[in-house]
């Protein structure tokens, strides 16, 4: 009898095994030909194509610019585009990991509502980032499930969740620099949980915080050791980010970080509101200690913190840790079978305002002030969108096309390096020899391409007579745009 409940649970078992790489594989085909689609069409996220860029002169540049993996920005992010060049199978692959992730959970633990999990796949913030920013979408399962271990550590007392979660939370900073700020929000939740000595609380603090005070040491000890400034990657990495006027702002005004908070809010009220009916749910029913009321406040510090600290920009997508934290807390503390305290209407609420968020996110891209959200949605919905990739490739097929070194600043045409076959023939700004070329391309480099009327780039500010199709000592070649290539008289090979 034994043997066959063991036989008839190891085939249980199998069969799930399969289910879930079959599901892995199909969920992954999707987000993989979505995700193909766009990028044969020209259109993709620029800070994903950054991160393949990034990875390409790491590995193929000369000399390989290694500081773009660890030593500047954030290193998981084009370590993934090393392994994996193919910017679409990425997407796939790690979106497709994060959803059934999530769904195994849901299965697992938090049967009641895993329905609402399933949703998700048309979720529009999970959708856009699985198609189109993995990176974003990594960092959300990384703050989703560093929470979640902790919960469950606090459920449990079992210590192997706690190694977990503090892994994740590590983690998460090499995504995104500022979460070494969120560090301190999970500290304090530590802290002023009830029922626990002061002695414990401190010693659970240690082992979840380690990984992250470690990631940081290092990433400290590298920059000071390469850039002579331990602080050199924050400074470099805000750069990254701060271009919208309104976030420049906030960085130096506290007031006007709130105002730009408060109305980044209001602009994805529909997206927040089963977050806030939720918190007023737990509240009403006395099931949020203090602690857990710090953790469930992570999406709105999350949030304020990218404002405050330069590294915001405006997309929908910031909301999803919303809807998943909305997920979790159901999960843990909201289930209706289990406890008399609540009140199952708002139960049937919370769930009514997440569908809701569901059906009117298509409309909240299509009106969305990101460019790219709204070339998303019109894609989706066979419009025609902007080719926001089409100039560079064609750059690069020119590039491609001809023999020699070819000088340009990456600034503004680093997709350029996505699509050009040999990176070894590029001078970019990285390199030794590129200012000294710059000063005199004539005789140093094969072909020059500058972007006219760009104040980013060096070449139109070296030579602004570019405009005319003029450069002393080159040959107009090629004009594709607002890019002009010229052809240099004596250029060499290295």
């Amino acid at each position: 009898m034994m043997k066959a409940d063991n036989s008839t649970s190891l085939s249980l078992s199998r069969k799930s095994i399969l289910f879930e790489v079959f599901l892995f594989l199909l969920v992954g085909s999707f987000f993989c030909a979505l995700s193909f689609y766009f990028y044969s069409n020209d259109f993709f996220h620029f800070r994903v194509v950054s991160y393949i860029e990034k990875a390409r002169l790491a590995i193929d540049g000369v000399p390989p610019r290694l500081e773009n993996i660890g030593f500047v920005y954030p290193p998981i992010p084009v370590l993934i585009c090393a392994i994996f060049p193919l910017v679409w199978f990425v997407q796939g692959f790690v979106s497709s990991l994060v959803f059934n992730s999530w769904l195994h959970l849901a299965r697992r633990d938090h049967s009641d509502y895993s329905f609402l999990y399933i949703l998700l796949l048309a979720y529009f913030p999970f959708l856009y980032l699985a198609v189109f920013r993995f990176d974003m979408l990594l960092l959300f399962f990384l703050l989703f499930f560093s929470t979640y271990f902790l919960m469950k550590y606090w459920q449990t007392d079992l210590s192997l969740y706690l190694f977990i979660g503090g892994f994740l939370l590590g983690l998460s900073f090499f995504l995104n620099f500022s979460m070494v700020y969120m560090a301190l929000v999970y500290g304090l939740a530590i802290l002023l949980k009830r029922g626990v000595s002061s002695k414990e609380k401190i010693g659970v603090l240690i082992v979840y915080l380690a990984p992250m005070l470690f990631f940081v040491l290092f990433t400290f000890f590298v920059n000071y050791i390469f850039r002579g400034d331990p602080f050199y990657f924050m400074k470099k990495y805000t750069l990254f980010y701060l271009q919208d006027p309104l976030v420049v702002r906030a960085k130096s005004s506290m007031l006007d970080a709130i105002v730009l908070f408060l109305d980044t809010l209001k602009s994805g009220l529909f997206l927040v509101l089963p977050y806030f009916i939720l918190l007023l749910a737990l509240v009403r029913a006395s099931l949020l200690s203090l602690s857990s009321f710090v953790l469930y406040m992570v999406p709105l510090l999350f949030l304020f913190l990218q404002i405050k600290c330069g590294m915001f920009f405006y997309s929908l997508s910031n909301f999803l840790p919303f809807l998943l934290f909305v997920l979790l807390f159901l999960g843990f503390l909201y289930n209706v079978r289990s406890s008399g305290r609540i009140n199952s209407i708002w139960a049937k609420i919370v769930v009514s305002s997440v569908v809701v968020s569901v059906l009117v996110a298509p409309g909240m891209y299509l009106s969305s002030i990101d460019k790219n959200e709204n070339n998303f949605v019109r894609a989706l919905f066979g419009e025609s969108f902007e080719q926001n990739l089409a100039l560079f490739r064609n750059v690069a097929d020119v590039i491609n096309g001809i023999d020699g070194l070819v000088l340009f600043d990456d600034e503004p045409l680093f997709p350029v390096v996505l699509f050009v076959s040999d990176i070894k023939r590029l001078v970019l700004p990285y390199q030794y020899e590129y200012y000294n070329f710059l000063m005199d391309p004539r005789s140093k480099v094969d072909y020059i391409i500058g972007v006219i009327d760009s104040p980013n780039d060096d070449v139109y500010r070296a030579f602004p007579e570019i405009k005319n199709h003029h450069l002393d000592g080159c040959k107009y070649y090629r004009r594709v745009e607002n890019v002009v290539i010229f052809k240099c008289n004596n250029g060499f090979t290295l």
